[in-house]
């Protein structure tokens, strides 16, 4: 079983930045995963709110399926999909823009090349 993928917004290159096993393996500008589960690394979130200085510590982390298209190739108006947002000065994980209520998981997730992450099949923390 292959090892599962994180991804995190790259402030440096702006772009997504894709670790394997503590290690970056490649950038890209638009991601479509599959099977995701969104973390944030507390200890991290934790030194970001003390030194008010922003660090690496939340991934969308996937095990299944991904594909990297151009980011043309994303047409919106096909896909219905909610917007997912993180914020570690609003919240310690990442929630859907419209409730705000804490997102846990979802079954397709789009990371676009403007830094916005949408998410369909999503599963709530009760």
């Amino acid at each position: 079983m292959e090892a599962k993928r994180y991804y995190y917004w790259n402030l440096h290159r702006s772009i997504w930045s894709e670790m394997q096993r503590g290690k970056v393996i490649g950038h890209h500008p638009c991601v479509v995963l599959h099977d995701c589960e969104f973390r944030v690394r507390q200890a991290g979130r934790e030194r970001v709110l003390r030194e008010k200085k922003k660090n690496v510590h939340a991934f969308v982390v996937s095990g299944g399926y991904r594909h990297y298209p151009d980011a043309m190739e994303v047409n919106f108006d096909e896909v219905v999909m909610i917007e997912i947002k993180y914020n570690p000065f609003r919240a310690g994980f990442f929630y859907d823009d419209l409730w705000k209520q804490e997102v846990v998981s979802a079954a397709t997730v789009l990371l676009t090349a403007d830094k916005r992450v949408f998410a369909q099949g999503v599963e709530w923390r009760p």
